[in-house]
């Protein structure tokens, strides 16, 4: 087998593996939306900070808002730590400011998912990772993959 036969490979297996990372960023993307759309409308009950801390991620440069809290539906108490949709890491500044809104002690109102109250967030209208940049980038990645599957295999049959 000649080397453009190897090279039409490359190029059709790499764009495979290219939209399907596409595919799966999309498919988060999709996930987190039929999560974050919701709980805007979830009811809400009054909830108490219970820790609230920034910590360093392990041999990392990033920052973690460790901010935990207790709420109550019914007859049940529960406890959460998700602030808003996303990951709470980033660098040490936002991540303070994070933690500083929120100390210890603090009544907030939780909003929880009616069926199952242990699903619950304190900001259902952010979300850090729902950006339209990285819904184009998904997108981006399909197309380019399609592409240059469409260009290798086609190589490869010719």
């Amino acid at each position: 087998m000649s080397l453009h036969y190897w090279i039409d490979a490359v190029l059709a297996g790499s764009s495979a593996v290219v939209f399907v990372l596409g595919m799966i960023l999309y498919m988060v993307q999709a996930y987190q939306r039929t999560q974050f759309a919701p709980s805007k409308f979830w009811p809400s009950v009054v909830g108490t900070i219970t820790a609230s801390a920034l910590q360093q991620t392990a041999g990392k440069a990033t920052y973690y808002a460790a901010v935990r809290y207790g709420y109550r539906v019914g007859k049940k108490d529960y406890e959460s730590d998700r602030i808003f949709w996303g990951p709470r890491e980033g660098g040490e500044k936002a991540m303070a400011e994070l933690v500083a809104a929120y100390p210890v002690g603090r009544d907030v109102w939780v909003h929880h998912e009616p069926k199952n109250p242990a699903n619950a967030v304190l900001e259902p209208a952010r979300n850090t990772t729902l950006t339209p940049a990285v819904f184009y980038y998904a997108i981006a990645l399909m197309v380019l993959g399609l592409v240059g599957l469409g260009a290798g295999l086609y190589a490869l049959s010719h």
